[in-house]
């Protein structure tokens, strides 16, 4: 989405909002009765209220901190003078056991996720419906069909991209969509290096960061893969193993930093490296 459908959409949004609010205190009825149907009709029929689109990656976040400011809300309008008999001893043992259950959970549970390091969170987009179905066989997340236009458009922005890799076997289409995207996102763009002696008409003359160094460069991967190369993971700590190389590393926060001949690597605690095996040997 571009920069003016993104401030449209939450202009909409905060004007129906405080319109179902204004209406609802004059017809002496919850506001949700009418927040709910109004939120409904506005994201089926508008093309600019995508919460995931406007909000990004905190959209899951922002809708549990709101169930939690309205439930907290709620509990400080509670008046235990104002329950009797059965239901006030129900609410009663809820404050008692319910406030102690979860802490003792809170207390057992965080430990546990918040010492997990993060995964590495990968989307890899392709445009033809072959190659789209491969990427999901393969258990990765697919990218949305409209993701390659949003990062070239100059007034949009992807959130929450923090490395693009431009892979593909068009070497001047990579380097096209390495100038064009580089402004559009967070983090840095890599595209794979075009043979040595390519006279293509842009990638020998483009700038910008080249995977791996330019060596190997784009098919000397792929035909070491398809000789019998093949990559491993390992962690940064271990020897590497003979014939190897480094491509990439996986720090522990779930960033892949590649090896791209500008800068020394140096793995931290918790890293993980990824390699490319040497081609087999024959009898091997």
């Amino acid at each position: 989405m571009s920069e003016e459908d993104i401030l449209l959409g939450i202009a909409l949004v905060v004007a129906l909002a405080a319109a179902c609010q204004i209406l609802a205190g004059k017809l002496r009825v919850p506001a949700l009765i009418l927040l709910l149907p109004a939120g409904f009709a506005a994201g089926a029929l508008t093309d600019v209220i995508h919460p995931d689109q406007l909000i990004g990656e905190s959209f899951s976040a922002l809708v549990s901190l709101s169930v939690a400011v309205i439930l907290y809300d709620a509990g400080l309008g509670l008046d235990l003078r104002n329950l009797t008999g059965h239901t006030r001893a129900v609410v009663g043992r809820l404050l008692l056991f319910g406030v102690a259950f979860t802490f003792l959970a809170v207390c057992a549970v965080a430990p546990a996720l918040f010492s997990r390091s993060a995964g590495l969170d990968v989307q890899m987009w392709a445009g033809l419906g072959e190659e789209r179905e491969r990427i999901k066989d393969a258990g990765i997340t697919l990218a949305r069909g409209d993701l390659l236009a949003t990062a070239t458009n100059p007034r949009a922005r992807l959130e929450g991209v923090n490395a693009v890799f431009l892979l593909t076997d068009d070497d001047d289409f990579n380097a096209l969509a390495s100038v064009l995207v580089e402004d559009n996102v967070e983090g840095p763009v890599y595209r794979v290096g075009p043979p040595h002696e390519s006279h293509g008409v842009v990638a020998p003359y483009t700038g910008g960061a080249v995977l791996f160094g330019g060596a190997p460069v784009r098919h000397v991967l792929a035909a070491r893969y398809e000789q019998g190369a093949r990559f491993r993971v390992q962690p940064a700590s271990d020897p590497l193993p003979p014939g190897h190389e480094t491509l990439f590393v996986i720090s522990a926060d779930g960033r892949l930093v590649p090896v791209d001949g500008t800068q020394t690597l140096t793995p931290q605690e918790g890293d993980r490296v990824v390699l490319l095996g040497p081609v087999p040997t024959q009898g091997t």
